[in-house]
């Protein structure tokens, strides 16, 4: 199964922040790229479809375009997720000034996809 293959009844929506409360892409950048967030909490392709999948909605905030040039990037990024509940408070309090991600389980980026990523290893 290549990274971004998934198995599960659940159709993803064509973009997460658009059925999911949001934040801006800059302030989720931020949170996912801080220092003192553990590689572990964050997963891409088929291991974050599975966290997004097993999330309740309500506990789910998805990354919204700031701009153009984030909403291309966010339509074509693989579905990366954030684990929130390991992050630091005080990072997220730092980082997201007036945004209350406290009340979060799962940062969410991207979109997922249902759709084989067949990769030039696969065929050798």
């Amino acid at each position: 199964m290549s990274q971004t293959d998934t198995e599960s009844d659940l159709t993803p929506p064509p973009h997460l922040y658009t059925v999911h409360d949001s934040i801006p892409y800059g302030v989720a950048t931020r949170i996912r790229t801080h220092d003192a967030v553990p590689d572990d909490v964050i997963a891409e392709g088929a291991a974050a479809y599975r966290r997004y999948a097993e999330t309740p909605n309500e506990e789910i905030v998805a990354a919204h375009p700031d701009g153009f040039a984030t909403a291309v990037h966010l339509g074509s990024m693989t579905m990366t997720t954030v684990s929130l509940d390991v992050v630091p408070d005080d990072v997220l309090t730092a980082v997201a000034d007036d945004i209350d991600v406290e009340s979060y389980s799962l940062l969410v980026f991207g979109r997922p996809s249902q759709t084989p990523n067949h990769s030039i290893q696969e065929y050798t």
